[in-house]
């Protein structure tokens, strides 16, 4: 009888101590899921304010370039690298014999391409400089040019930016890219996190000023984005946003067997599952296709008048020419 009262006397304090503690577990799970999702939801805000900011921001800057030259045309330089392909625009007979020359001929002329506003995209740190200067000097002279250091993309965020293990290389960072394949296969070796932005607001911000103003101004796009274009494009090509470009001249940049497999690996894919094959078939696939759905002899022209070509102008790669002096142009308004 005594152990049997010691029994239930022992339960009788135990019980509530257990129910105590079981509530403790419960409360504690359920304030740590509460907290999670909080600071998830938390994370999904500070991204969506980050992206409305850049967003607002790059749209001001577009609108200010716009009201400060009267902007009849427009040149997208994706992947301005240091500018050079910017300053053929504006500066052709310093670099005689440049591939890119006949492009703007045919669609800005050959004058003084005073109402030819560009945009430039530069994620690479190493060139802000540089490149604030390149926009610097020439609106100084009254062209109408703005350099944003941040990626070109489907999506407005941050991204890893990774380049060679140097400063500045050889070929003024050529490799430098978001794509991980890329940057891979280039050997890249410092990441940086940068800015990226979906380029397809800035084309419909910049065909909208053309509509209103006098439905004739040409959007010219140079895709230069070291491997980001395989992801880019089919953005564009979904959202039809790239009909609202006239001309589109890309450097394609397919990957091999071997980086493929690196990529694979680095993501913990065993060698048995690799779809090495199947890769590189879509990508020579994907190539094929847009040069022909957008080939300037296709039958449906009309509908969307946009012509994608393969060329990759590396002429006077390092640049280093003088700058112009005096006004060549005058302020719009």
């Amino acid at each position: 009888m005594n152990l049997r009262r010691g029994i239930v006397r022992v339960v009788t304090i135990l019980l509530p101590v257990l129910v105590l503690v079981v509530l403790v577990m419960m409360l504690t799970r359920a304030s740590v899921n509460h907290m999670t999702a909080f600071h998830k939801l938390r994370a999904e805000e500070q991204l969506k304010i980050l992206s409305d900011k850049v967003e607002h921001e790059v749209a001001d800057k577009v609108t200010e370039l716009i009201r400060k030259h009267g902007c009849e045309h427009f040149y997208l330089d994706m992947g301005t690298n240091i500018g050079v392909q910017i300053r053929k625009l504006y500066e052709p007979e310093k670099y005689p014999s440049a591939p890119v020359h006949a492009v703007f001929e045919k669609y800005f002329g050959t004058g003084q391409r005073c109402k030819v506003c560009s945009v430039g995209f530069e994620p690479n740190s190493a060139h802000r400089r540089n490149n604030d200067h390149v926009q610097q000097a020439l609106a100084n002279v009254g062209f109408g040019v703005i350099i944003l250091p941040v990626a070109v993309s489907s999506y407005t965020g941050h991204a890893t930016f990774a380049k060679p293990g140097v400063e500045v290389d050889a070929h003024e960072d050529w490799g430098g890219s978001i794509s991980a394949a890329q940057s891979v296969q280039a050997g890249n070796a410092l990441e940086s996190t940068v800015t990226r932005v979906n380029v397809a607001n800035v084309i419909r911000h910049t065909r909208a000023h053309l509509d209103t103003n006098n439905g004739t101004g040409k959007i010219v796009a140079k895709c230069d984005i070291e491997g980001s274009e395989f992801e880019l494009l089919q953005s564009l090509i979904m959202s039809q946003t790239i009909c609202l470009i006239d001309y589109m001249y890309i450097e394609w940049h397919k990957v091999t067997e071997q980086t493929l497999h690196k990529v694979a690996t680095t993501q913990g894919i065993v060698t048995s599952r690799h779809g090495t094959a199947q890769a590189l078939g879509y990508v020579n696939t994907f190539v094929q296709q847009v040069t022909s759905a957008y080939d300037e002899n296709r039958a449906d022209m009309a509908s969307c008048p946009t012509i994608v070509k393969c060329l990759d102008d590396e002429s006077f790669l390092h640049d280093g020419l003088g700058f112009p002096t005096g006004r060549l142009c005058v302020e719009h308004g």
